[in-house]
């Protein structure tokens, strides 16, 4: 993602903010950050990916990974995911 879509993202929450009765500049509020965060991650196409993949319902997707990092990690796939990434650096 670049900066004009980071941008873009910033200028939506200052027009969702004042549908919302909130006329400051997001930019000046503290909350911003976290609000882009989570549009930005919402945002990423592989959110939905590594959502899919590690939900636990899902019973036709499937990723290799080393054991130890799995058994390390039983709740999360994108910890075991980011353990892997450890052992390849």
């Amino acid at each position: 993602m670049n900066e004009d879509e980071i941008d873009q993202i910033i200028d939506q929450i200052g027009r969702d903010w004042h549908d919302n009765g909130y006329f400051g500049d997001p930019r000046e509020d503290s909350g911003l950050i976290y609000e882009v965060v989570d549009r930005v991650l919402a945002a990423h196409p592989d959110t939905k990916r590594i959502d899919w993949l590690s939900d636990v319902n899902n019973h036709i997707g499937n990723v290799h990974l080393p054991t130890e990092c799995v058994t390390r990690n039983p709740d999360s796939l994108r910890a075991a995911i980011d353990a892997a990434m450890e052992l390849d650096a």
